[in-house]
């Protein structure tokens, strides 16, 4: 038992460095990680004969030639699928994590979101098959809360997700590894893997779009709390004029005042109160959040207004979660967070005057990718868990951490 549980770990070290490096030979992996040349070879033939690696003639040298040894990328495939309130992205990407095959519709285009899900389910399915590159896993992220007991979505009012039996819908249709994860943490996910939080312990991903979440990541992990709920910002009362109000229709306090859905209300309402005037530029009388700031952009008052209170309850928020979290860095994501970007020094300076020790504050470099890069980065996760059953990677998924889908 001990000699089969040692072969494991060295066969997911050989892998791990092969992946790391690209092309490597014997030699170069039994210095790096401490290995007999006996016991790579015997690994190298294993992970050949189960196509994970292959073999080919290295640079010419003096002497004897060594072999050059690369991962095998074509050896399967892997999905990440971001089904949000407005758009389904999807890709299929190599077991390297490069995008084979990209795929965004609206997130209605099949109906109703858990319909075009599956619809991009099937397509990316086939695009595996066409490629001949057998699938692995996959994952979804969706804009809600999943039970991992039960597989229900919850709290998903932009996809109309109250108590939705996401789970079991879901069984019905994928036939490999599967996986169900909260956006926002899926984006947080990919900014350890890809984006802005690489080699950071302690950050915040504070998503502001249609709706507001956080996923809030320390020490390396990410926090989910008693309910999966933790990082629900969008439930912070920022005004206590909101602190009695009723939302039936699930959307939280923070979110009546900063996200996509509040601020294009607060755009209709401004101009049922100056009909006779100019407001918001020539937006019309349904103005969207862009509408919104690129009338602000133009130094429309009503607009700027608007954006400048909404940077207020941004950095109201931050400060919020700072004071309780303490990140070295915030990540600012979702598409209203990312238009707050020529107010970042503005930002700055009311964090300075609030905290201690205010955390770095930046605009995601992912743009809207993070979650569906974050979702293929947990894909690629399952697949190597089937290797070695765990997950040694700070910020990423794990074993105990994915929502997954019974089979």
């Amino acid at each position: 038992m001990r000699h089969g549980l040692m072969l494991q770990v060295n066969e997911q070290l050989v892998i791990d460095f092969v992946h790391r490096l690209g092309h490597t030979t014997r030699p170069e992996i039994a210095q790096s990680l401490g290995l007999s040349a006996a016991t790579v070879s015997r690994i190298i033939r294993r992970l050949s004969e189960r196509g994970l690696v292959r073999e080919g003639p290295g640079p010419g040298t003096r002497g004897r030639p060594r072999a050059s040894i690369a991962f095998n990328s074509f050896s399967g495939s892997v999905v990440g699928i971001d089904l949000g309130s407005t758009k389904c992205h999807g890709v299929l990407a190599d077991l390297v994590g490069t995008v084979m095959t990209e795929i965004v519709v609206p997130s209605d285009e099949a109906g109703d979101p858990f319909a075009t899900l599956i619809s991009m389910i099937d397509r990316l399915e086939h695009a595996a098959e066409r490629a001949a590159t057998p699938l692995a896993a996959m994952t979804v992220g969706v804009p809600a809360i999943v039970d991992p007991r039960t597989g229900i979505a919850t709290r998903g009012p932009n996809v109309r997700w109250h108590g939705f039996p996401l789970g079991d819908r879901l069984a019905q249709h994928v036939r490999v590894p599967c996986a169900v994860e909260n956006d926002v943490d899926l984006a947080a996910l990919g900014h350890a893997w890809k984006g802005d939080a690489q080699g950071i312990p302690d950050y915040v991903v504070l998503s502001v779009g249609t709706g507001i979440g956080a996923a809030v990541v320390v020490d390396g992990r990410l926090l989910r709390g008693r309910n999966q709920a933790a990082g629900e910002v969008g439930n912070l009362v920022l005004d206590k004029a909101l602190l009695r109000s009723s939302r039936p229709d699930g959307i939280g306090a923070f979110e009546v005042l900063a996200s996509g859905v509040g601020i294009a209300a607060a755009a209709r309402e401004a101009i049922a109160r100056h009909a006779a005037g100019r407001v918001l530029g020539h937006a019309g009388p349904q103005p969207s959040t862009a509408d919104v700031f690129a009338a602000a952009g133009t130094g429309d008052p009503t607009a700027s207004l608007m954006v400048q209170e909404v940077r207020d309850y941004v950095a109201m928020g931050i400060i919020a979660i700072a004071s309780v979290v303490d990140p070295a860095l915030v990540i600012l994501d979702g598409s209203v967070g990312r238009a707050l970007g020529p107010y970042l020094s503005e930002m700055d300076g009311v964090l300075n005057d609030h905290l201690a020790a205010p955390p770095d504050l930046i605009i995601s470099s992912l743009g809207s990718e993070s979650t569906v890069i974050g979702a293929v980065a947990a894909s690629l996760d399952i697949s190597r868990l089937g290797l070695r059953g765990r997950s040694d990677h700070p910020s990423t998924a794990s074993e105990d951490a994915l929502v997954m889908i019974p089979k």
